[in-house]
């Protein structure tokens, strides 16, 4: 497919209508697709004609119609008005859609007017909208509004909403006051949607009938959120907007339309973070996520759009709110934006936070900016009682302060979860200094877990390579077989020299779970001469003489696993090692396993010099020829750059000849 020409295009559409397999005809039209240059479209029209079931043929001309030129899409409209399938033509159109020339638009808007079903016209509508020129807009509008289901004729209104005249707004104000859905819910919901999607069309002479037809809107939530963009577009109803927003009896809702306006109007922060911040009791987990986003949205806003001249009122609403985790954040988001006058106040609201962990974050965060109050973000940092939590926080400051990595350091060794501890260690690692090695190692030392213990001594190897062969030595005595490769990997993609015992290693883990994933991550890393271990590797299943192997699905799994390793080597094969590649490959039962690895190879076969390609396609061939005709035809595709390498055009020519040929004999 990737090597199409004029002379083999009948060949290969005739080829793929004659393909029984309708899945495997249809990938390789969408295939072929892609690979079109223009002097074929032509013959494609010719052959899509000829395509006698009605269902493929339209399948063919979605997949090519938004790659024809304009001279042709007046035929393929043509060949669009003779499907009788309605479903088929809206699918058609809505491929040729982006592609129509102004010249064109009538005729596809005549036709979506012709089909029946109100769901594929109005599927057609909002894929012409965009294209629409001003002449047309009367048309589509009547379209629209002769849609009797009124959510497809909302879906219709927002998909012409930008592209409508002022002279037309009228008519879709009226239509949208008229909605009455049922339940009422449904008719908020549709008046929100569209009222919403005009508002940036809007002119001042239609705002009162607007605000009247908002005002139907039963439902709290959604008719602030058509207050909210009407303000967005017209500021000067920000006062009404507000009062409508404060009439608002559910807490929930009036919180969450303030926060939206909030992110237009940033003088509105500090009322909105108020007013959400006093929300505790919710309904559901629905209701806890809805004001959860509304406040992160908030404080997203708190960061980009926070003016100097508001600042002191958004402190002064963060200081009474109740709830600690959400000062913090408030807190946290404010400290790029503060002022040294501002400071004081900062470091005594955050003093206030009953939660040690967070009083420790807010001023941890600030010391990064004013290092002058260090001494007291350590303060804070001391009366952590979580002891993995102040290791972590002081972990964070000594990116910034390097003189307090002993006292980090020290922390660290206090914490009793190993796992934890090790974690932490890990982390400090690439900021330690020579003289705080022998401490490092001593608090490796101190961790009981062989696993945990090897990891720490890992990075500090690669910190201090001097003490690699401690690192060896602890992560070549842990007894689990997986973790003592995980280390062996990490290490080795410091010091390639273990790259061949992490392999070793790997190759030892019994579980295919658990062995293949190692093996993936050390794949670009390998060296030329470890890849005849990979591949063997590749090769091991320990379960397979197990009782009920076969039977449980394991096997299916491991070719899975296996062809996702075989596919990470793809960019380490050379063309020495690419027969010996394939046989591995040629194991895998799965076919569309095989298939991907035969994908991810296929640059690297055609690169390999013609004497030795030819007999390795014998080879190939021969084992393809034992699957099916899909299989085999899945393969080819797979394969076309091998195919190409070896013999050109002439040689695709002849594949696809060989294709049809088949395929009449068996049809």
């Amino acid at each position: 497919s990737n090597k199409f020409t004029l002379e083999l295009l009948p060949e290969t559409l005739a080829t793929t209508r004659q393909i029984q397999d309708k899945c495997h005809s249809s990938e390789i039209r969408s295939t072929s697709a892609d690979k079109l240059t223009p002097e074929l479209l032509p013959e494609v029209l010719t052959e899509v004609r000829q395509i006698q079931d009605e269902y493929h043929r339209a399948k063919v001309l979605s997949y090519w119609g938004d790659r024809l030129p304009p001279e042709l899409l007046l035929e393929a409209l043509t060949v669009t008005r003779q499907i009788q399938s309605e479903k088929n033509r809206t699918e058609i159109l809505r491929a040729l859609a982006n592609k129509l020339t102004p010249e064109l638009l009538p005729e596809a808007l005549t036709m979506g007017l012709q089909i029946q079903s109100e769901k594929n016209r109005t599927e057609v509508l909002v894929a012409l909208a965009n294209k629409l020129t001003p002449e047309l807009l009367p048309e589509a509008l009547t379209m629209a509004l002769q849609i009797q289901s009124e959510g497809d004729r909302t879906q219709a209104l927002k998909a012409l909403a930008n592209k409508l005249t002022p002279e037309l707004l009228p008519e879709v104000v009226a239509a949208t006051r008229q909605i009455q859905s049922a339940p009422q819910i449904e008719s908020d919901i549709h008046r929100t949607q569209v009222l919403t999607a005009l508002a940036n069309k809007l002119t001042p002479e239609l705002l009162p009938e607007v605000l009247a037809v908002t005002r139907q809107i039963q439902d709290e939530k959604y008719r602030a959120e058509v207050w909210s963009a009407l303000a967005d577009k017209f500021p000067k109803l920000l006062p009404e907007v507000l009062a409508a927003t404060q009439q608002i009896e559910s807490d929930r809702y009036r919180a969450l339309a303030l926060c939206t306006l909030a992110e237009k109007f940033p003088e509105l922060l500090p009322e909105a973070l108020t007013l959400a911040g006093q929300i505790q009791q919710v309904q559901s987990e629905y209701e806890f996520c809805e004001i959860r986003i509304a406040r992160t949205e908030m404080i997203g806003a708190l960061a980009n759009k926070l003016t100097p001249e508001i600042l002191p009122e958004v402190l002064a609403a963060a200081r009474q709110m109740q709830d600690d985790g959400y000062r913090a954040e408030v807190l946290l988001a404010l400290t790029n934006k503060l002022t040294p006058e501002l400071l004081p106040e900062a470091v005594t609201m955050a003093w206030q936070i009953r939660d040690d962990g967070y009083r420790a974050q807010i001023l941890s965060a600030l010391a990064q900016k004013f290092p002058e109050i260090l001494p007291e973000a350590l303060a804070a940092t001391r009366q952590i009682k979580s002891e993995g939590y102040r290791a972590e926080v002081l972990s964070t400051l000594t990116e910034k302060f390097p003189e307090i990595l002993p006292e980090a350091l020290t922390a660290t060794r206090q914490i009793k979860s190993e796992g934890y501890r090790a974690e932490v260690l890990c982390a400090l690692a690439d900021q330690l200094t020579l003289d705080l090695l022998p401490e490092a190692l001593a608090a490796a030392g101190d961790v009981w877990d062989e696993e945990y213990r090897a990891q720490i001594l890992s990075a500090l190897a690669g910190k201090f390579p001097e003490i690699l062969p401690e690192a060896l030595a602890e992560a070549r005595q842990i007894q689990d077989e997986k973790e003592r490769a995980e280390v062996l990997s990490a290490l080795a993609g410091k010091f390639p020299e273990l790259l061949s015992e992490a392999l070793a290693e790997a190759r030892q883990i019994q579980d295919e779970y658990a062995r293949f994933p190692v093996l993936e991550a050390l794949a670009d890393k390998l060296t030329p001469d470890l890849l005849p271990e990979a591949l063997a590797a590749a090769q091991d299943n320990h379960k397979k003489d197990r009782p009920g192997f076969l039977t449980t699905g394991n096997e299916l799994t491991w070719n899975e696993d296996r062809a996702e390793f075989l596919a990470a080597l793809a960019e380490k094969l050379t063309p020495e090692i690419l027969p010996e590649a394939l046989a591995v490959a040629g194991q895998i039962k799965e076919e569309k396993y095989r298939v991907q690895v035969l994908s991810a190879w296929a640059n690297q076969l055609s690169q390999m010099p013609k004497t030795q390609l030819y007999s390795l396609w014998q080879n190939i061939l021969h084992t393809l020829s034992f699957g099916s005709r899909p299989e085999l035809l899945s393969n080819i595709k797979a394969l076309t750059p091998v195919i190409f390498s070896l013999g050109g055009e002439e040689a695709i020519k002849n594949t696809a000849i060989a294709i049809q040929d088949v395929s009449r004999w068996w049809r």
